[in-house]
């Protein structure tokens, strides 16, 4: 297959798409962590350096640099628990909490209204 076939050309976007997409993961989360300004800031900071801005080329606090790839480790052992050697027992999809019906004792109201006492 040559790279000018449209097969070609289809991975190879797929793939630029695929790390894209993950890089922008990796800000995501370092953006919770650390706060989208500090994230932008350290952005910029590379841009104008005439640096890379993916999440390992910023200058990052050590608690956000390891805070990212911890997490997507975390959701890849969630993920495929058996292939990282433990088993995790399935959770129903069921609310934790048990519905209230008499929704009378206070509170706000179905339509957003606070009630009011009644004596």
């Amino acid at each position: 297959m040559t790279s000018s076939s449209p097969r070609a050309r289809h991975s190879s976007t797929s793939r630029s798409c695929t790390s894209d997409l993950t890089a922008t993961w990796f800000l995501a989360i370092a953006a919770y962590n650390y706060g989208s300004g500090n994230i932008q800031r350290a952005i910029n900071r590379n841009v104008a350096l005439h640096r890379s801005t993916d999440f390992f080329s910023l200058s990052l606090p050590a608690e956000t640099r390891a805070y990212v790839p911890k997490l997507i480790a975390l959701a890849k052992m969630i993920r495929s628990p058996e292939a990282y050697g433990f088993y995790l027992p399935p959770i129903p999809d069921t609310p934790y909490f048990p519905h209230r019906a008499d929704r009378g004792t206070g509170g706000p109201s179905p339509d957003g209204r606070a009630r009011r006492c009644r004596s």
